[in-house]
């Protein structure tokens, strides 16, 4: 922990490109006085700055500063065990309340656990997660649950296939896509009739069933361009 104060070089928003020919300077992304929690490593001279945590948002008050440094922490701790565990920690936190560890643990699925053969060994947690009370954790343990077919997780997947939220019923037809079973079909079927959206047969892709093959051919013979693109 650094004594007394620690002095930092302006921030700048990041950008795509140079500015271009004439445009005023950027101005940094924080005032003089403002209080930021930022991300830094020991460093001969002093510190390593990584990144502002929270982006471009100031510390609000005592409680948001408890919160930012109890998630640093955290993310210390998790970094810190062997792959195995790390991974069950991170599926345990898709289910927590908090935002912040949600998203983290949404990050670490899209590079961690991207594949079946990655997810296989945590499905139980997977499956857990599907309870989970903030809609990104249910959507991250579904994307991780594509290609497996466990049975305990199927009731809830129809569940999630007919969720008002269309991100979250499609994720759900997404995963029940790979089960061979012809209740699945039609869960993916009834969520395209309630959506009214047929990019949702996509889903039937990785069926096994004859009755998704047949509506595939169906929906290329005589459905709309919308259904045929699908």
């Amino acid at each position: 922990k650094p004594a007394g104060t620690v002095t930092l070089w302006p921030i700048y928003g990041p950008t795509c490109g140079p500015p271009p020919p004439g445009a005023p300077p950027p101005s940094p992304v924080f005032a003089a006085g403002d209080r930021i929690f930022v991300i830094a490593k020991a460093a001969k001279d002093g510190y390593e700055f990584s990144y502002a945590m929270g982006g471009s948002e100031r510390i609000r008050d005592a409680a948001d500063e408890a919160s930012r440094r109890a998630y640093s922490l955290e993310m210390l701790r998790i970094a810190g065990l062997d792959p195995q565990a790390r991974a069950e920690a991170m599926i345990v936190h898709m289910r927590s309340k908090d935002a912040a560890l949600v998203d983290a643990a949404a990050y670490f699925m899209y590079a961690e656990l991207s594949a079946a053969e990655k997810s296989r060994p945590f499905t139980g947690g997977l499956v857990a997660a599907l309870d989970a009370p903030l809609t990104r954790g249910r959507y991250a343990a579904m994307y991780a649950l594509r290609g497996l077919t466990p049975s305990a997780a199927f009731d809830r997947l129809v569940e999630l296939s007919e969720s008002r939220d269309s991100e979250e019923a499609n994720s759900a037809c997404a995963t029940l896509g790979w089960y061979g079973r012809p209740e699945a079909v039609q869960a993916i079927l009834d969520a395209a009739e309630r959506k009214c959206s047929p990019w949702f047969y996509v889903h039937l892709g990785p069926s096994p069933r004859p009755e998704a093959i047949k509506r595939l051919r169906s929906a290329l013979r005589n459905g709309t361009p919308d259904a045929r693109k699908a």
